[in-house]
């Protein structure tokens, strides 16, 4: 239960960390649905798409914006792009996402 306020900011490609963590959740997610095929296999299509977009704009994560650098502490963006892919890794089986 959450009764304090909580602020939320657009980002469109000065985050990658942030997407590669999105995807480190939802790939563990699928696990935790496995039982359940077709939401496991939506949430392992949302983990591909966050580590795409994360992959993608990894050159951009040292211009975060003021709002999410003061909440998202992150020190390097290739810690969350390796989290993202090892659980990619043990949702799929892929190895190319280690």
């Amino acid at each position: 239960d959450i009764d304090y306020q909580r602020n939320a900011a657009k980002c469109y490609s000065s985050c990658p960390n942030l997407a590669a963590e999105m995807a480190a959740a939802l790939a563990s997610a699928s696990i935790v649905f496995k039982d359940n095929r077709v939401y496991s296999q939506k949430l392992v299509h949302g983990a591909k798409t966050l580590y795409k977009f994360a992959y993608a704009n990894k050159w951009s994560h040292g211009k975060r914006s003021k709002e999410s650098s003061e909440f998202y502490k992150s020190s390097l963006f290739w810690d969350e792009l390796l989290w993202g892919g090892a659980w990619l890794y043990y949702a799929t089986g892929n190895v190319t996402y280690l």
